[in-house]
């Protein structure tokens, strides 16, 4: 009997979140936008399984989301599996580490993402540490 091991990374699950707010002084439509957001999930290597929208005065300064959608995200965890939650907009520290305690999954913003994209593509030594030096510039006050 032969047993084989696959070696092939599996692709991260996301789901996708966007809030539509007041506050937000951005002339772009949530549309364009999630769309982008999308495409950027794609070039970063992983799948888009769900895309969820929500309209806010002002996002939660403690989630970034309203509870209704903090319960749908809950409940997809059964019905769409994902491994990450990637928002549009920039979380700030406590947001993000309330909605990974919350979900119990990796959760990054854009910001993260456009990051990690520039990681992978960066080949000379210096565009390296110059993505290495904004990443560490961005994590700094998550630390």
């Amino acid at each position: 009997m032969s047993i084989t091991f696959s070696t092939s990374v599996k692709k991260e699950r996301a789901i996708l979140v966007g809030v539509d707010s007041k506050s937000t002084t951005d002339a772009w439509p949530i549309k364009s936008s999630m769309e982008e957001l999308s495409a950027l999930t794609s070039a970063a290597g992983a799948s888009v399984v769900y895309k969820i929208t929500q309209r806010l005065n002002n996002p939660s300064s403690t989630h970034y989301l309203g509870k209704g959608k903090l319960d749908e995200l809950l409940d997809l965890k059964t019905t769409k599996p994902y491994s990450m939650v990637i928002l549009n907009d920039e979380l700030s520290p406590r947001q993000q580490r309330n909605l990974e305690d919350l979900l119990k999954v990796k959760v990054i913003d854009r910001t993260a993402l456009i990051l990690d994209i520039f990681a992978g593509r960066a080949q000379t030594s210096e565009g390296k540490l110059q993505v290495e030096l904004a990443q560490h510039q961005y994590i700094l006050p998550r630390l």
